[in-house]
């Protein structure tokens, strides 16, 4: 009899099972696979339940070493290495001013709030600084020859703490006080501390015009490599003889943290936020979810040891990106979680 507190072992390689050998029902997965099949833009859909790879199925041109753009689940990895560094002692607390590590604060004088902000504000999208997420901000910020100063220079609307608003310059934030705090670049504390022991090469983690890795975006990664990502998590950050990411780091960071700033941001299922996690239920169980534009998705269920990945194109027009997110979500939500069976 298998059980939740059972852990995937392997590192390189997926221990494989048969779906129906850990409850889930081999005819219902592959009508999920089929309804997939349909969507134009899915890259891949993985299902392991209880650390097996029960489902993994690629489309189109993609197989199992193709390396994506995982978008904003990188605010979920950059969330994971914040636990690491409390851990480890480069960061003390999650109420430390974020003035403490960018001393452009001071210099730009521009935001009568920007030094009340921290750490646990930049995690939770409550920073209080204007942005509105994918309406040209991102481009213009792309296009700064100092992204911190950009950042910074954003008009303070809230005092932090008040509101959520989905922000990604505040992952990027995040990524830089990371860099700063540890003396390492955000890829080498995560190749560290992280990613080695994973045994995960990271190929590709683009930066900003200073050199530090961007926060919100913009990690590549396989699916694969997601799917462990997500098993970490389902075992509470704990690997073998070894715990890679503190266990109340992980309970924290898929608990609530803050509610949404309205119903239905992205989805219309997510219900709260963590530290850089989306909260919501499949079915009456709950999952953290680490989601990024265009449909990649790694959806964490302990309640079911289920871990979910699928991966997306996102190189079409903005509202047939949100149209085929949502479907792939239906794919999750109406194929894969009703195929699960007690064991």
């Amino acid at each position: 009899m298998l059980t939740q507190t059972d852990q995937f072992t392997g590192a390189q390689h997926w221990p494989v099972a048969e779906p129906d050998s850990v409850g889930v029902n081999s005819d219902r997965l592959a009508a999920a696979y089929d309804a997939a099949s349909r969507i134009a833009p899915i890259q891949s859909l993985l299902v392991a339940r209880y650390g097996r790879l029960v489902g993994e199925q690629y489309f189109g041109p993609y197989s199992p070493q193709s390396e994506g753009n995982i978008r904003s689940i990188t605010k979920s990895v950059v969330s994971a290495l914040v636990g690491i560094a409390l851990h480890e002692g480069y960061i003390q607390s999650l109420d430390s001013p974020i003035a403490a590590w960018l001393p452009e604060i001071s210099e730009l004088k521009a935001n009568l709030h920007a030094k009340e902000i921290t750490l646990r504000h930049l995690l939770t999208m409550s920073a209080g600084l204007w942005w509105i997420e994918n309406t040209g901000g991102l481009r213009r910020l792309y296009r700064s020859s100092d992204w911190v100063r950009f950042i910074l220079s954003l008009p303070a609307i809230r005092k932090p703490g008040e509101q959520f608003n989905y922000n990604t310059t505040l992952s990027h934030l995040t990524s830089v006080i990371l860099t700063r705090a540890s003396g390492m670049s955000t890829l080498a504390f995560a190749e560290r501390f992280l990613f080695h022991d994973l045994g995960i090469q990271i190929r590709r983690w683009d930066t900003d015009p200073q050199g530090i890795c961007i926060g919100g975006t913009d990690l590549y990664l396989t699916p694969r490599q997601l799917l462990m990502f997500g098993q970490l998590y389902l075992q509470q950050g704990s690997w073998p003889r070894q715990q890679l990411v503190p266990r109340d780091w992980v309970s924290q960071s898929t608990q609530k943290q803050i509610a949404l700033d309205r119903p239905g941001f992205w989805n219309p299922a997510y219900t709260a936020y963590g530290y850089s996690w989306w909260l919501r239920h499949y079915h009456g169980h709950a999952a953290a979810v680490a989601s990024g534009y265009a449909g990649q998705n790694i959806v964490v269920l302990p309640s079911l040891a289920l871990v979910v990945v699928t991966t997306a194109n996102a190189e079409v027009p903005y509202s047939g990106v949100m149209m085929q997110a949502n479907l792939i979500d239906v794919v999750i939500d109406d194929y894969v979680i009703p195929s699960i069976q007690e064991v």
